[in-house]
This record gives structure tokens, C-alpha cells and sequence, in this order.
């Protein structure tokens, strides 16, 4: 994971050098919009998304996507259970390298999610006099912000079925609440040596990026 992290950072300067010159600003779309297959098929938390980039100019360009959270295998994997919400991109890139079958992109990409996690819990009610299994809601707001580098790969015969791989390295910070009963006490549940939940409160972490667009360019 580390080299090929390091392998694609590390591209734009070495597309650069074997490049001496691009071509022109066509092989950017005027317009794309796309579909993120990776978030689609993630085996945790799988989304469906669309997304839309915009040329601003011949090497900048603006993007922003909207998606939404199926469900979740992990975070609800029993009866009863759910785990869905808003998935939100922005942000903009610079292309560094044209070609006549791609386009090479570095910039910066912001993300929000906005998630209900509905989950069965312990709890204590009315002052401890029992022990019940509630259902209760866990809400899980994030926002981060990442550096990111990608390219835009054209299909050979219309140029219009784009392929567009990427990957980036930010930061993100995870706020979750549980809102159960007011007269419930949730119950602490050990998540075993290692579980990708967040606890409650607020927490940051370092956020990877890795994925794969696909989409229609239409140009002008």
C-alpha cells in the first residue's frame, strides 16, 4: 500500500519529464459527469453516486458529486439495522500533462457525510431497574480535506467513455452521538483488538483516497 502510495505521488513528476510537451486543451471535456464504481462496490459501506467536472479553464477544472449510502455490512449487519446518509464532494484540479489519450491531475478535494446509523445496543433503563436491547440511532458526521493526484484515460474510438482513476492522503474528523431514551443508559460494548467504528465523540484520522470514476465527457 505504502509503495504504491509513493508510486503515484510521485507520477506527476515523471510523467512531466518523459513528456516534453502536451497537447491541447481538448483532451480536457468542457463537461463530465460520473459515476464512482469503487464507492458503489465498497464492501463496508456501499454508495451510489453522481458526480460532475467542469472546465474552467484549458488546464483547471472544478468538481462536485452527490451520493448516498445503501447500507452497510459492517455497521449493520444485524436484523433491524440500517446505515444510510448523505455523501458529499467538491473540489478542484490542475492538469499538468495532456496527451492525446489522457489528461494527468493533481488538486485538492473536500468530502461531508451526513449518516444515520440505526443499531441495536444494551442499555439500562429507568435508573438500572432492567436490561433491554434498544434500537437507537448513531449519528456520524464527517468532514475532511485531501490532496490528490489522478488521470483522465479517453476510450480509443469517440473519446467521450472516460476512465478515471485516483488517489489521495488528507485528514478527516468523525463526530458521532447515539441519541437514545432519555431514560436509557447505553451499555459500553468491546469491539474485539480492532474495529473500524468510531467512538463517540469526536475523533481525527488520517483519510486515504483510492477509487475509480467512470463517465461521459462532453466537450465543445
Amino acid at each position: 500500500m505504502k509503495t504504491g502510495l509513493l508510486a503515484l505521488l510521485i507520477l506527476p513528476v515523471i510523467s512531466s519529464a518523459q513528456s516534453p510537451g502536451g497537447d491541447t486543451m481538448a483532451t480536457v471535456p468542457a463537461l463530465l459527469f460520473k459515476t464512482n464504481l469503487t464507492a458503489l462496490i465498497n464492501p463496508a459501506k456501499p454508495a451510489a453516486t453522481m458526480a460532475m467536472d467542469i472546465r474552467l479553464a484549458p488546464r483547471f477544472s472544478a468538481d462536485a458529486g452527490v451520493g448516498y449510502f445503501l447500507d452497510s455490512p459492517v455497521f449493520a449487519d444485524e436484523k433491524g439495522e440500517s446505515y444510510r446518509g448523505l455523501r458529499l464532494r467538491a473540489g478542484g484540479k490542475y492538469y499538468y500533462r495532456l496527451t492525446r489519450h489522457g489528461a494527468f491531475h493533481i488538486g485538492v478535494e473536500g468530502k461531508y457525510h451526513a449518516v444515520n446509523n440505526w443499531i441495536n445496543r444494551n442499555a439500562l433503563r429507568q435508573g438500572g431497574q432492567y436490561q433491554e436491547i434498544l434500537k437507537v440511532r448513531r449519528e456520524v458526521r464527517t468532514v475532511g480535506l485531501a490532496a490528490r493526484a489522478g488521470a483522465l484515460f479517453f476510450g480509443a474510438r469517440n473519446r467521450r467513455l472516460i476512465v478515471e482513476p485516483y488517489i489521495g492522503l488528507g485528514w478527516a474528523v468523525h463526530r458521532v452521538r447515539f441519541s437514545p431514551p432519555p431514560d436509557a443508559e447505553l451499555l459500553e460494548e468491546t469491539a474485539g483488538f480492532f474495529s473500524f467504528e468510531y467512538l463517540e465523540g469526536v475523533t481525527a484520522l488520517p483519510d486515504l483516497l483510492f477509487g475509480i470514476h467512470l463517465g461521459i465527457g462532453v466537450r465543445r
